[in-house]
């Protein structure tokens, strides 16, 4: 038999896993449930989801990302770039 370490008893249960014991709770006093929280759909994904999707990758806009890092170092850049300065950020980290 196995048995869980005392770390793993701490561990909450996985919330789904709990809402699927109440679910099975209710189906067994006679209520009618329907299964959304675990599994997999025993439909298609409906064609209008599907043209969403796709219009939503066809019509993103510029592959480019919205620039990440140091606004300070992003405004000194021009500078240093051909200067012979070496190239490190206000925080003390090089690239």
């Amino acid at each position: 038999m196995i048995t869980l370490s005392h770390f793993a008893e701490q561990i909450p249960p996985f919330h789904v896993m709990a809402l699927l014991e109440r679910a099975q709770q209710l189906a067994a006093q006679g209520h009618d449930v329907i299964h959304l929280e675990v599994g997999e759909p025993d439909f298609e994904t409906p064609a209008p989801v599907l043209e969403a999707i796709a219009a939503a990758t066809r019509d993103r806009g510029p592959a480019t990302r919205q620039r990440q890092g140091c606004l300070l170092c992003a405004r000194r850049l021009p500078m240093i770039i051909g200067s012979g300065l070496p190239l490190t950020c206000h925080r003390r980290r090089s690239w």
